[in-house]
């Protein structure tokens, strides 16, 4: 078999990274995770191990554990870029703009020729991720300051296009800027060319789940909205959950995609878990909404008052403890 195979050709510690390798293309990140770290503990000094336990964490949406795996390449490789456009991907999702912003400032200002011509990238695709970095570093700024009114945005959000349209025609393969895409075209409200964004990216790397949260989105916001979007989103937002579990804006918007679906039951499950793994942001306040409709419709009301009472830690300080409250007294009258 496989493993017989590379256990005669490589010494142990060898095996162990590359069955790693193995798992992360698997998309088994959390094993892949796991054996990385017996691995650096045999070799600490390795920057690909180090990059390779970062990018499963990434994947995991553990965005600590990702960000130190990233530091520790680029402490022993301070040209490593994929290495340093992860780490700003991590502290833009952690939102922390101005380390991400350094860190894609500093990807836009490297020197392509410092780098060497053993670099495992063409230069081509170099370029494309100082190209993806001019962009993102753009989308923080056209998306969150607070300084320009929405006619500034999207005008920020085309010409943010342009810039990762370059990206993608100098690295065609490149399912960051892909998915980058489909989130911009998302804010334009052009969700038709969101969905054929996010299918590139897919298409290219199926298991990293924002991409497929965005084509949820967009499949969930186009219109005129119909039961076959629908359902598309739905499915959507499941294969998001499935890679990431804890992804709470997937449970959120496919909490309100089920009940469009007249799935009250559902609806209301994800809607706790959704609180449950954020209790106070928009995500939260969809699912509370959510929860109050669901919770006059739902038919296995005691096993949802079972599911609120045993989530009530986690929504004790949201702002919309009062709403949960209510939903928890209609429960109650519906069970007498």
């Amino acid at each position: 078999g496989t493993r017989r195979t590379i256990e005669s050709h490589y010494p142990p510690e060898k095996v162990m990274f590359l069955e790693s390798f193995q798992l992360f293309f698997k998309e088994d990140f959390e094993a892949c995770r796991l054996k990385m770290e017996d691995y650096l503990r045999i070799s600490p000094a390795d920057p690909p191990a180090h990059f390779l336990a970062g990018q499963a964490s990434f994947h995991l949406s553990r965005w600590k554990q990702a960000i130190e795996s990233f530091d520790q390449v680029l402490k022993m490789n301070p040209y490593h870029v994929p290495a340093r456009l992860y780490r700003a991907l991590g502290w833009q999702i952690q939102g922390n703009f101005g380390k991400a912003i350094a860190d894609y400032g500093s990807l836009r200002k490297m020197d392509l020729d410092a780098i060497g011509p053993e670099y495992p990238m063409s230069r081509e695709q170099l370029q494309a991720v100082t190209w993806l970095a001019e962009g993102l570093s753009r989308y923080l700024t056209a998306t969150f300051s607070p300084l320009i009114d929405i006619k500034q945005r999207q005008a920020g959000w085309e010409n943010i296009l342009k810039v990762v349209d370059k990206s993608i025609e100098l690295d065609p393969d490149n399912y960051l800027a892909f998915y980058f895409r489909a989130r911009v075209l998302l804010l334009l409200d052009r969700n038709d060319e969101a969905v054929a964004a996010a299918d590139g990216s897919i298409k290219i790397h199926p298991g990293f789940a924002n991409t497929h949260h965005a084509r949820g989105g967009a499949n969930y916001n186009r219109k005129p909205r119909t039961p076959e979007s629908m359902q598309r989103a739905e499915e959507d937002f499941t294969r998001a959950l499935a890679i990431y579990p804890g992804y709470h804006a997937s449970l959120a918007l496919r909490s309100a995609v089920r009940w469009g679906l007249n799935k009250p039951d559902e609806a209301a499950s994800d809607a706790i878990d959704a609180i449950k793994a954020m209790p106070d942001g928009a995500d939260a306040d969809l699912a509370c909404n959510i929860l109050r409709y669901a919770s006059s419709k739902v038919t296995d009301v005691a096993g949802l008052r079972r599911q609120l009472i045993e989530a009530e830690p986690f929504y004790l300080k949201s702002r919309r403890l009062w709403v949960l409250k209510g939903v928890e007294a209609v429960l109650n009258f519906r069970l007498g």
